[in-house]
């Protein structure tokens, strides 16, 4: 599911989007609810923790700067 999320961000999508995609696929919170915008906010903090593990180094590097700016652009609004 992380790289699902990361997928979308990086790809520049709404983080309303993807919670669209995610509930679209089936997928569901460890709650066991639908996965909402605020939701995938949250998750930033852990998918840029987790991003080394995900994506070979160079990768996560552009990466990363990605992730940042979604998260700077999602805490603007």
């Amino acid at each position: 599911m992380l790289p699902a999320v990361l997928e979308g961000i990086v790809g520049d999508r709404r983080l309303s989007q993807i919670a669209k995609d995610l509930n679209g696929r089936g997928l569901r919170t460890r709650n066991g609810e639908w996965w909402a915008t605020g939701q995938i906010f949250e998750l930033l903090p852990r998918i840029i923790e987790a991003g080394p593990r995900l994506l070979p180094s160079k990768e996560w590097v552009a990466r990363r700067e990605q992730l940042f700016a979604a998260a700077f652009r999602s805490s603007a609004v």
